[in-house]
């Protein structure tokens, strides 16, 4: 059961408002709350669904931490063990430790695949299991280790998600992405073109939700960065055509992300603004998207004072808050 801290109640309860706990469980089809270690951390917690279920790319356990059920390490090694990373904040419970080596592409452990979540040419309706119209969201937290000093392109670049197969080509394909772009290390959203850059740290946690709608001609592609609307591209909808979604990872399995990543969602359906806001201040005030089965909550006020009982005090990296 992921444990729940309401860091902010006022916040949480200003930004949530306008879209209601129960809109943002509606549509949704994966959940990934990475609380258990092993598999268990990457199977799909959505509530009545029995498959989506993720598959790691790669032995897990040959990188020590790296997976599912990670609880935080100051001092984490990595996958090579000269110089460590402060990987202590966590968002809400355990997260996803995805650590990156720099001997290939491919090099490092805790990246995953869902290869059920496709879009377009699979499924009854020809759609896919997520239809033309949905939305990915997941929060992570960049920590590069000093020990990746490697200057090739495929190796510097990091990616939270990317899709993986063309379906009308079998070709890789980048429609759905959040990564690095080039070698300067800023993350873009794709959809046949680049989208605005964010200028997003390191050493924080950060979120960023996709929603696409079509009009069954074009289809048009919102990034939502921290709750805020950061770009917005359009494509032909029969473009948008793939077999499933890597996370941690881009399409082939390789740009492998570096940290932490917590509190990923998919749902059939595309959200609106209002809604990628609410999904914004859930994780900000350390509130899981999921309600924990016994609907317990640890709540803290604005000053950092615990205002329910057991647990203890969240760690995290943004700015604004008191705790």
């Amino acid at each position: 059961m992921k444990p729940t801290f309401i860091r902010s109640l006022p916040l949480a309860i200003t930004l949530i408002a306008s879209a209601s706990a129960q809109s943002l469980q509606d549509g949704l089809i994966a959940y990934y709350d990475f609380e258990e270690p092993g598999t268990a951390g990457i199977a799909n917690k959505a509530s009545g669904v029995t498959s989506h279920h993720g598959v790691y790319l790669g032995d897990v356990s040959s990188i020590a931490g790296a997976g599912a059920g990670f609880a935080g390490d100051a001092a984490y090694p990595g996958a090579v063990t000269m110089n460590t990373t402060d990987r202590s904040a966590l968002l809400v419970g355990n997260a996803l430790n995805v650590a990156k080596a720099n001997t290939a592409a491919t090099a490092g452990r805790g990246h995953f695949q869902v290869s059920t979540l496709t879009s377009r040419g699979t499924g009854a309706d020809g759609a896919g299991t997520m239809g033309t119209e949905f939305t990915i969201s997941a929060w992570f937290f960049a920590a590069r280790d000093a020990d990746n000093t490697s200057t090739t392109g495929d190796i510097i670049r990091s990616f939270v998600f990317e899709s993986v197969l063309d379906g009308a080509t079998n070709a890789n394909v980048f429609d759905i992405s959040w990564g690095t772009s080039g070698n300067n290390r800023i993350y873009a959203p794709y959809l046949s073109v680049i989208g605005a850059p964010s200028d997003l740290p390191d050493g924080r946690w950060h979120h960023v939700l996709h929603t696409v709608t079509s009009d069954g001609t074009e289809s048009t592609l919102r990034s939502y960065v921290n709750g805020v609307l950061s770009a917005t591209i359009t494509a032909p909808t029969n473009d948008v055509d793939f077999r499933g979604i890597n996370f941690g990872a881009h399409r082939t399995g390789g740009r492998i992300f570096d940290g932490l990543i917590d509190e990923v969602a998919v749902w059939d359906r595309a959200m609106d603004a209002d809604e990628a806001a609410a999904v914004h201040a859930l994780g900000v005030a350390g509130i899981p998207l999921v309600e924990p089965d016994d609907g317990s909550f640890l709540y803290w006020d604005t000053n950092g004072a615990a205002a329910g009982a057991g647990g203890s005090s969240p760690s995290g990296g943004w700015s604004g808050l008191n705790w």
